[in-house]
């Protein structure tokens, strides 16, 4: 072994490189550290990296989240849902802010709505009292669900006749609450009564609020002519009612 490390001593670092490629691993290690040790050359340590295996980790970490995420929001909605048997609080003695559903309602969110409907601990007569508030920016239909759904609860919606009628499609009672008033006053809630007329009721209904002294030109919130509103909600009496007093689009 002397001479051999003799001879590598002798040898460019090119050159040794090329013969260590021809000796085996075991001798290769012992025979550098011989010539080094030969040579007072001190190996440089250096600490093995181990590369942190990012890609494997990142799905497991955002799966834990999503767990931890869903666990709380779910424990939440059990404590709100049920009634504590020591303080006997129930969800419609929460905020309008507490509560889901009504942040769904002020934001426009009908398919979020019609979800937490099924809830009714979530339902009380706010729950009808933000639909009309918030009606600029709620479909028809969300808010036919949403009276529905606080007369289930409540037994009523709180509505005035006119309105309530109007909303549950009942022709004879729209006439009749409108043949009990001497003029229209033309309210916000006479103009959606109005409006749910035309989506849900007979034209019969349509034509006594324009007796009753309503431009049956004006359009609503969202800029839809009585025929549009009609179309939409597939009331073809309604439309056909629109087209005979030229109304089109």
């Amino acid at each position: 072994m002397d001479e051999l490390e003799m001879l590598f001593c002798s040898l460019d670092e090119k050159e040794a490189d090329e013969l260590l490629k021809n000796i085996s691993i075991e001798e290769k290690t012992v025979l550098s550290q011989s010539i080094k040790k030969r040579l007072g050359i001190k190996d440089s340590k250096k600490a093995t990296v181990i590369p942190f295996p990012t890609k494997k980790l990142l799905p497991v970490a955002a799966t834990f989240i999503v767990v931890i995420a869903v666990t709380v929001a779910f424990g939440l909605t059990r404590q709100q849902l049920h009634t504590s048997p020591t303080t006997a609080t129930t969800t419609t003695e929460l905020s309008p802010i507490e509560n889901p559903l009504m942040t769904a309602i002020s934001t426009g969110n009908d398919d979020v709505i019609a979800t937490l409907l099924s809830l009714p601990g979530l339902i009380s007569q706010e729950t009808m009292d933000f639909a009309m508030n918030f009606s600029n920016i709620l479909s028809y239909k969300t808010i036919h669900e949403i009276a529905l759904s606080v007369r289930d609860k409540l037994g009523s919606t709180g509505l005035d006749g006119l309105t309530e009628g109007a909303l549950f499609g009942d022709t004879q009672k729209v006439i009749e609450e409108l043949k009990k008033r001497d003029q229209m006053l033309m309210t916000p809630f006479e103009k959606l009564a109005f409006f749910f007329t035309v989506a849900f009721c007979d034209s019969e209904a349509v034509d006594e609020f324009v007796k009753c002294g309503y431009d049956i030109n004006e359009k609503d919130a969202s800029g839809n002519s009585i025929y549009a509103i009609a179309e939409k909600y597939g009331n073809t009496d309604t439309m056909q009612y629109a087209l005979s007093k030229g109304i089109t689009q």
